[in-house]
Order: structure tokens, then sequence, then C-alpha cells
């Protein structure tokens, strides 16, 4: 009797070890990498494709936001002053119709920082900004992004026209942006 219980338990743990082993031959892994986001790059003064437009960055440039505007619009008043990135855009309709380009979707970047655009100084460096471009026809305008000190290390602030940004247009399927270099401080 006792050799039939050595049989069962042989049989038992030899039917486990092929089960045990099947499960790692047809195993299947889940694919747990993120797919990669195709990037589409420019650089300044080159043309970058998007839907229905051509961008291309014609200056950018670093400077105390008081040498742009004597209205302060930037929060408390004892604050320091924030330097304003600039960023002049030339777009074109490259389409057969009416087109508004998606400014509040455009943002600035430099590492793991980024800031949407101001729009109280968008409008107040564009003042006759009419959000429609017409077929075959282009626009230029000033893009106003607010750099505070404290969104920033010392060392970085002390360097910051020499830092490198991106301005971002998409983000999905593709990434779609501009490479900026600081052209004056």
């Amino acid at each position: 009797m006792e050799n039939i219980h050595i049989v069962y338990i042989s049989i038992f743990l030899i039917l486990s070890m092929i089960c045990f082993v099947w499960k790692f031959v047809t195993y299947n892994p889940v694919h747990t990498e993120l797919s990669q986001t195709a990037i589409i790059r420019s650089y300044m003064h080159q043309d970058l494709l998007l839907d229905g437009f051509t961008v291309n960055a014609e200056d950018f440039k670093i400077c105390d936001a008081r040498d742009i505007t004597n209205e302060i619009c930037f929060g408390a008043k004892h604050s320091p002053v924030p330097k304003l990135a600039v960023v002049t855009l030339k777009i074109m309709n490259t389409t057969g119709n009416k087109m508004y380009f998606d400014l509040p979707s455009v943002t600035l970047e430099s590492g793991n920082w980024i800031q949407s655009l101001s729009m109280d100084l968008f409008f107040e460096l564009n003042k006759n900004f009419d959000s429609v471009i017409h077929p075959g026809r282009n626009i230029s305008i000033k893009v106003p992004y607010a750099l505070y000190e404290a969104q920033f290390s010392s060392k970085e602030w002390k360097n910051i026209s020499g830092r490198e940004f991106d301005i971002i247009f998409e983000l999905d399927p593709k990434k779609k942006f501009i490479s900026l270099k600081a052209m004056n401080i």
C-alpha cells in the first residue's frame, strides 16, 4: 500500500512539473513598456509642419519683464520682477480654408520646467492679433512666457539666458517642437 502512495505522489509531482514547465514554454508576457512617441524636432529659422500650418521661430529672447511692459501683472508687488521668454513665431496657413491656430496649447519647456503662455502679455504684445489665418497667408506673433526665479535653482537662474528651451506645439500622436536658444539678453 505504501508503494501505491509513492507512485501517486510521483505521478502528481511529474504532472505538476510538466504543467509548471509548460506554463513557461507557452508564456506570453504582457507588453509592459510604453510605446515610444515619435519626435519631430525643428530648430530656429526652420519650418515645422503642423496640421494645416507651417511654423517658424524667427526670434527668441529672454529679458526683464519691465523691458517689454510697464504693467506688472505677475502677482505680488514685492516679488522680484520676472523675466520673460519671448518667441517670435511666423505661422502660415497651408490649407485652402480659414484656420485658427491653437495658441493656448503651445507651451515652453526646459528640462522638467514647463510654462503656458501669458495671455495678458500676449495681447499687449500683439494688439492687432486676429485669430483667423486666411488660406495661404501668414502672421507673425510674439508669444511671451513668464520665468520666475523660484521656478529654477539659483545656478540655473544665473544662467537662464544660456539655457535651452523647446516650444511645444503637439504631444500626441507625435511630439512636435522647435528647439530654441536665446538670441540676445
